[in-house]
């Protein structure tokens, strides 16, 4: 199946934040949508069913005051980003930039769970990870969701 069928944000570009996109920001977020990136495409298979059906990728987030951000993965309505981390987000600068955009995302009511590339090698090792950030994040709406999520994800990785 192609990445256009299962896994991009519907066209025209949805968007989330409290401003508007700028044309630059929408060229980059349908040029995020058109490539196919190994990393996000292995996390998108590895995900079960229930949650592929949910999350959408690389969505533009425009916060005021703020460049536009582009989560790789993004569960829409319990406000939960995940993110799929290479070996450049160990290092400076990429660290403080991700550490600020969560902090945006945070400010803007929105969880962010990071999971390595490495974990990505067999899929109970990413749903774990998975599983481990659901745990650990404090969100306050939609725990039902979540709550449902971690069960599965429990089930799946036991």
């Amino acid at each position: 199946m192609s990445r256009n069928s299962i896994q991009k944000s519907p066209m025209p570009i949805s968007m989330i934040g409290n401003r508007s996109l700028s044309n630059e920001e929408k060229n980059r977020a349908k040029e995020l949508q058109e490539r196919n990136i190994p990393s996000e495409d292995i996390a998108y298979k590895f995900f079960p069913q229930s949650i592929r059906n949910k999350v959408v990728r690389n969505i533009p987030a425009a916060f005021m005051n703020h460049a536009a951000f582009y989560p790789d993965f993004l569960l829409w309505n319990e406000k939960i980003l995940i993110e799929i981390d290479d070996w450049q987000h160990d290092y400076e600068p990429r660290m403080s930039m991700d550490m600020h955009r969560d902090k945006v995302f945070k400010e803007n009511g929105y969880e962010t769970i990071r999971i390595k590339d490495k974990e990505l090698k067999e899929r109970n090792g990413f749903l774990r990870c998975l599983l481990n950030g659901l745990m650990t994040i404090s969100i306050s709406n939609n725990t039902a969701n979540i709550e449902a999520m971690i069960k599965e994800l429990s089930n799946i990785t036991n």
